[in-house]
């Protein structure tokens, strides 16, 4: 009888001997660098929004063509975050070694009601000269009259071929403008216009919108920058405020003509106030305020 426990003592002693061998030599988890670099095939994301891409194990990522979507923020680390640009399809790569993983992301456009551009969160500051670029922008009879490009350009981006930013062009664009006349006068007229040169049946730095006192005449409605531009009939009295709103669409193949000197490159489309200098209508004393400025795809 004593054998027999002995006996059975020993074999349970040597199942827990060999049970405790074996979850020593056992790993505790897989590493990362065993595992098999995953993420998803397929993802979609809006013009302007994020999406995020998730892999099993850290990663660097990369994203091509760029002009239909970017990385925002880190491109290393366990996920990415993909931010629509254009309309199209753009590949995702995460490489983690030698492994290499793709997913095809779709842009789609804008939905409507998408914010572009809001003046009032500006945070920028000229690099030249430190002026902020947050409301109010004051401008004056100086840059009325004398400057060859604007009175006032709002940082607002609608496509920008050497950034390769956010396309919205071919989208219906919804903008509000307001501004203050802080002048010694009346003004007779106003034009507020995007700036590029090409692009449909438009002509050169078509007008978005355009207040005149006594109305323009029906030469200048029928122009090839006007064809689009919402006109207004109305006085900008000295000290009011006034707020408009327009829709605009920027043709599809539309570039702004005028190239940055150093680089040779296009400039990005914009919306300025324009000077109206070849009419002279400005007199010393001249003087709007910009105060808000907003745009939505509509």
């Amino acid at each position: 009888m004593i054998t027999k426990v002995t006996k059975r003592v020993v074999a349970i002693a040597l199942i827990l001997s060999l049970a405790l061998s074996a979850a020593v030599v056992a790993p505790s988890g897989t590493s990362d660098a065993a595992k098999k670099l995953k993420i998803k095939k397929k993802a979609s994301v809006s013009v302007g929004k994020t999406v995020t891409i998730k892999a099993n194990k850290k990663a660097k990522w990369s994203v091509k063509p760029s002009n239909i979507a970017k990385i925002s923020g880190k491109k290393s680390g366990k996920k990415a975050k993909i931010e629509g640009f254009a309309k199209g399809k753009a590949t995702v790569t995460a490489k983690a070694g030698k492994e290499k993983a793709t997913c095809v992301v779709t842009v789609k456009d804008a939905a409507k009601g998408t914010l572009i551009y809001n003046m009032a969160t500006e945070t920028g500051t000229d690099a030249t000269t430190g002026k902020s670029y947050a409301p109010p922008q004051k401008c004056n009879y100086n840059e009325f009259r004398w400057s060859t490009y604007a009175i006032w350009l709002c940082r607002a981006t609608f496509y920008d071929p050497v950034k390769k930013g956010r396309d919205f062009r071919g989208r219906k664009i919804h903008g509000e403008v307001t501004f203050q006349n802080t002048g010694r006068r009346d003004l007779p007229e106003l034009g507020f216009s995007f700036n590029y040169t090409k692009g449909g049946t438009d002509g050169s730095y078509p007008f978005a919108l355009h207040i005149n006192a006594k109305g323009l005449a029906a030469k200048v409605k029928k122009d090839a920058q006007h064809r689009h531009c919402k006109i207004v009939k109305a006085k900008i009295k000295k000290g009011k405020t006034y707020t408009y709103s327009f829709d605009f669409v920027i043709p599809k193949n539309a570039m702004n003509g005028d190239k940055d000197p150093e680089t040779n490159k296009n400039y990005p489309i914009m919306f300025f106030l324009a000077n109206l200098k070849d009419s002279s209508p400005y007199k010393p004393g001249d003087e709007v305020t910009i105060k808000k400025c907003r745009f939505t795809v509509a």
